[in-house]
């Protein structure tokens, strides 16, 4: 029971950690201009990051390993599908890809320009 338990808690933190680097990237444009090259090498690491790993976040691995569920190659953007899924949506594998990549590529695109206007 106390495995359950910590399995339990652990996965609501990485979930939590997950969300953080999601708002992060998402609203990392609107931090003090210092911070702008390290929000555009971090979405560039992430997306790197997920083509050398199937298409897949670490830390959504991690918290369905802890929540006992299995992952497969299909699984990817369960994280951010789980929130979509809180206010009641289901996107289809495209449209939740289009999000994640527009979301991503629009905050970096708006780093980028702030950084060049600067």
């Amino acid at each position: 029971m106390r495995v359950a338990r910590t399995s339990f808690v652990l996965a609501k933190l990485v979930g939590f950690v997950h969300l953080l680097f999601i708002i992060y990237f998402i609203l990392g444009w609107a931090l003090p201009k210092a911070t702008l090259p390290w929000h555009l090498l971090a979405i560039v690491a992430v997306i790197g990051h997920w083509k050398c790993n199937n298409d897949q976040c670490l830390l959504t691995q991690w918290q369905m390993r802890l929540e006992g569920k299995s992952i497969t190659p299909d699984d990817e953007g369960q994280f951010v599908k789980s929130l979509f899924r809180k206010i009641g949506r289901s996107p289809s594998r495209g449209q939740l890809m289009l999000v994640i990549y527009g979301l991503l590529v629009g905050s970096g695109l708006i780093s980028a320009g702030r950084l060049l206007l600067s």
